[in-house]
């Protein structure tokens, strides 16, 4: 299983960039200033649960007011924080780290749910895949 988002947004750095052909725009309120929680990898009609948070603390993502990402990883009971810039614009977020701009598509934002689709190369065979991650804030 690919540990999804977690050191330094290991696969949000490796997907491709994801078009959707419908611009809606996101409500800002729903996505910011809160923790996402891991949840689940859809790819290949199979549903991959997040298996790698800790009994002392879970890993996120959370979404700043300010244009910061911040990819925390709750390794041994402590923090690593990833903090990068990102951009909204529609329903596309885009982040530049290490040299590299990703574009993933958030598919739904409620109060307490968030689903992102991006392509990537999952099984390695040369085809990309629609992946879709969902998270939780709870």
């Amino acid at each position: 299983m690919k540990k999804l988002f977690t050191l330094g947004l290991s696969l949000l750095l490796l997907a491709s960039c994801s078009k959707d052909d419908d611009d809606k725009g996101i409500d800002v309120s729903k996505l910011t200033n809160k923790k996402w929680y891991f949840e689940t990898t859809k790819v290949l009609g199979q549903t991959f649960p997040y298996d790698d948070h800790e009994p002392c603390g879970k890993d996120y993502i959370e979404f700043l007011s300010t244009g910061m990402l911040r990819n925390v990883d709750v390794w041994e009971c402590e923090e690593d924080i990833i903090s990068i810039p990102y951009t909204l614009e529609g329903n596309q977020v885009t982040v530049t780290a290490f040299g590299e701009t990703v574009t993933v598509t958030i598919q739904k934002v409620t109060n307490d749910r968030l689903e992102i689709s991006y392509q990537e190369d999952f099984d390695e065979n040369g085809t990309l895949e629609t992946v879709v991650e969902t998270y939780t804030d709870m």
